[in-house]
């Protein structure tokens, strides 16, 4: 489940001068006894295996799980665990995909994990989503919470996933870094620029008939809802 190993620089550099102060679990593998199989620990044996390759010698403590130990403890644990880095929403999702796999209910897993009902609805709709959305949230291109957001904003999964492709595409023309809420109204093709109103309605104010009309319209021009298309027909 762990993808996102974080600072390992940072964690090297701990472990180098006080050594694994945290021992790493795992339990041994049915095919080969001699063999480990690691459940908590993924950082701290990446940045000692890095150690080891420069020369420098780590002692890495091992606890070796008690037998009757399953999957759905170690998931749980996993989620629940407040050791070393979190997981991300990203591993969060397959893990709580996981244990319902194994038959949890939702309510069941809220149970378990302390998570809300809510959350963990919230968790699985991203684990729905598109590897290549993944991929941009992985990166940093564009925030889990936005992404849920679209989801929940968008008339389907479909449009919302198009939208963050949009918005992803924009960032390659802008030279921003992250996609911002500003930004996914501009992938919808909505604008709430007052100076943009001021632009157009300047050039052609006498097309404006109606004050009642020019309040509605300055309205949902403020809340995001006029598409430049549409401003464009009024004041062109």
């Amino acid at each position: 489940i762990r993808k996102d190993y974080g600072d390992i620089v940072t964690l090297k550099a701990q472990i180098k001068e006080l050594g694994v102060l945290v021992p790493l679990r795992g339990y041994r593998s049915k095919d080969n006894a001699e063999k480990f199989i690691l459940v908590d620990g993924h950082r701290r044996l990446t940045a000692s295996l890095e150690l080891v390759s420069e020369g420098i010698e780590i002692r890495v403590p091992l606890i070796v799980e008690p037998k009757g130990c399953n999957e759905e403890t170690r998931l749980v644990e996993m989620l629940v665990t407040s050791e070393g880095k979190n997981l991300n929403q990203i591993e969060e999702s397959e893990a709580i995909m996981r244990l319902s796999t194994l038959g949890l209910t939702d309510k069941e897993i809220s149970q378990k994990t302390g998570k809300a009902i809510g959350v963990i609805g919230t968790l699985k709709t991203l684990h729905s989503a598109p590897t290549k959305i993944k991929r941009h949230i992985e990166s940093g291109s564009i925030s889990a919470t936005l992404v849920l957001k679209i989801v929940k904003d968008s008339k389907d999964s479909e449009d919302a996933f198009r939208i963050i492709e949009q918005s992803i595409e924009n960032l390659k023309v802008s030279g921003k870094k992250k996609v911002t809420e500003k930004g996914i109204s501009q992938s919808k093709g909505k604008t709430n620029s007052i100076n943009l109103f001021k632009k157009f309605s300047k050039l052609n104010a006498e097309k404006i008939v109606k004050d009642t009309e020019i309040f509605e319209f300055i309205s949902r021009l403020i809340e995001g809802d006029v598409s430049e298309t549409e401003l464009k027909s009024k004041f062109l």
